[in-house]
């Protein structure tokens, strides 16, 4: 697992958005992130800070991403010669 912080810049090549700052977690696998998500102190921090109205994440958003092609690990065949 990795855990990276980013925050949002200026650049004359990008645009804005109203997210200052992006929390991304790199995980090894997405049963690993799901093991995560379903511990205790997790969704009590998702409740508390995240979903209650007094928590002090005012918005969020969570979305999966990765790097990995399509099918990357589907099997290649190829004609047999002659």
């Amino acid at each position: 697992m990795q855990y990276i912080v980013t925050r949002q810049v200026d650049h004359p090549n990008a645009t804005r958005n109203e997210y200052p700052i992006v929390f991304n977690e790199v995980w090894t696998t997405a049963d690993t992130w799901a093991e995560h998500c379903a511990r205790k102190q997790i969704i009590e921090f998702f409740e508390s800070q995240v979903l209650s109205p007094d928590g002090l994440v005012e918005d969020v958003i969570v979305t999966a991403y990765t790097d990995e092609g399509e099918h990357y690990d589907a099997p290649v065949y190829t004609q047999k010669c002659c």
